[in-house]
């Protein structure tokens, strides 16, 4: 939608950078020697009802982070902006009551581009003229036709926002306000004249972008589209458990059926609607190859893995989500952000598979040796005493599989000669994951991870009481008989 050229210029108003990208003026930040009273009133700064400071603020100390040189505009505290006693002067008649200049003291600097990170006494106290924090006493209301993405994922369901994609406002409430934010958001809106008057007195430190907006209005509702048809996708019967040591190696029969699963739950997550990508596998290894892989990395792999690495696949994934979701742009980052806003509540998967997903790798060749070099690390470098139950888990083990939060999956080789169970490390200390059983070798792990459609195992599918992967039960039926028919109940 083009701008209609009626409405009020507003700008998006933001810290400069270089053209690299980098830091080009000095920064602030709330000092390390600010009291708890004072954090309290910066906390304040941020209040979705602003309400004046003048009463009760203290000069709040601040360091500075030092870089090329000093503007007239500084970033401060994330979401806000300092200010130097020029810029004030020059902004203060136009702003008037949208804002308060509160006072800062400088005490400390550090080099922003430096190793440094410890406070260092302010030597140059003279270089840094007069600062205030702005403290914007207004915040305008999002209009109900602007569409907004907020914090706990959902759309249009006042919160603290994530994204605006299209702003909306009553711009006949915009008169005489020359700086402002949207309830909710942490952009700073500034007025066609503040950046008139900025231009005018040559002030530094901020780049300015035109927002485009619309005029605010009724929310517009947009359709669901109709629940997609309930296609039934015949599912394969459950693989039965492999009981430990019943099956030293891996075996034409039993490959047949775990890509006959992982098949059957790509169709079914498809005939969903889910995002599910094709299962992988890698070309096998052979014995040479596995054989220099081991030697390599001074691998101790259990048999059954082994024969998987040389005969069947040197790599396998999956990946899918039961989210609906998208991308969202925050500033330089890029969040994974629920979208339900073009899903029909039938087209849902049940609770609690919603919020379900496959991570994708199941194991591969080419990152075993980094694998085993992280746990190596815990086993040398960060539990080297192994002086409790929880540091000793890590003896023995060879790893796998590292997961998104950095655990590993890890099989129990302290036994040579038989299936080794596979085996959860916790890397943070979370005692309620560590040394957790996921089964009684790789091929029992393995086979209950694909009857389940390898889901994420740190969200879901451990049975505390059996400790391993579930493989029964009504949450295991009510999972495979959704994808298979699409119906809740």
């Amino acid at each position: 939608m083009s701008q209609n050229k009626s409405l009020p210029v507003i700008y998006m108003a933001e810290v400069e950078y270089s053209s690299r990208g980098d830091g080009k003026w000095h920064g602030l930040e709330v000092s390390e020697r600010a009291t708890s009273k004072q954090n309290k009133l910066i906390e304040q700064l941020d209040n979705p009802k602003p309400k004046s400071l003048l009463s009760t603020w203290v000069p709040v100390p601040v360091c500075v982070e030092r870089d090329k040189k000093a503007p007239d505009f500084y970033g401060f505290n994330s979401w806000q902006f300092g200010i130097a006693s020029r810029a004030r002067k020059a902004l203060a008649p136009l702003l008037k009551k949208n804002v308060e200049f509160l006072p800062l003291k400088v005490v400390t600097e550090r080099e922003s581009d430096g190793d440094d990170i410890d406070e260092k006494e302010c030597q140059r106290i003279e270089e840094y003229p007069e600062l205030f924090v702005i403290h914007h006493l207004i915040n305008q209301e999002l209009s109900p036709n602007a569409d907004v993405v907020y914090m706990d994922g959902t759309k249009n369901t006042p919160s603290w926002i994530l994204h605006v994609e299209n702003y909306a406002f009553d711009t006949s409430k915009l008169k005489g306000v020359h700086l402002f934010k949207a309830t909710g958001d942490t952009g700073t809106l500034v007025s066609e004249e503040f950046v008139q008057v900025y231009e005018k007195h040559r002030l530094t430190g901020l780049k300015f972008k035109r927002l485009k907006y619309k005029e605010g209005g009724p929310k517009v509702e947009v359709p669901l589209p109709p629940p997609r048809p309930k296609t039934l996708v015949v599912a394969p019967v459950p693989l039965p458990m492999v009981a430990r040591n019943s099956t030293k190696e891996m075996t034409d029969a039993l490959w047949e059926k775990w890509t006959e699963q992982l098949d059957w739950f790509y169709r079914a997550m498809k005939a969903r609607g889910m995002d599910v990508r094709k299962p992988r596998f890698g070309k096998p290894l052979g014995k040479k190859q596995l054989r220099d892989l081991q030697k390599k990395y001074d691998l101790e792999l259990p048999p059954d893995f082994a024969s998987v690495l040389e005969r069947y696949a040197s790599r396998l994934t999956f990946y899918w989500t039961a989210q609906r979701q998208r991308q969202v742009p925050a500033g330089e980052l890029i969040f994974l952000t629920e979208d339900l806003s073009q899903v029909h509540p039938d087209d849902m998967p049940p609770q609690p598979f919603h919020q379900m997903f496959g991570e994708g790798l199941l194991w591969d060749s080419k990152r075993l040796g980094a694998c085993n070099k992280q746990l190596r690390y815990y086993q040398h470098e960060v539990y080297p005493e192994q002086k409790d139950d929880y540091e000793r888990a890590f003896r023995h083990k060879a790893c796998f599989l590292v997961t998104g939060s950095g655990d590993m999956i890890t099989l129990d080789v302290s036994q040579s000669q038989q299936s080794s169970p596979v085996v959860y490390l916790s890397h943070d200390g979370d005692e309620t994951r560590n040394n957790r059983q996921l089964g009684e070798s790789f091929i029992d792990f393995m086979t209950r991870c694909i009857n389940l459609g390898c889901p994420d195992i740190e969200i879901w599918g451990y049975d505390w009481k059996r400790q391993s992967l579930i493989h029964d039960g009504k949450q295991f039926a009510r999972w495979r008989r959704w994808l298979e028919t699409g119906k809740k109940k």
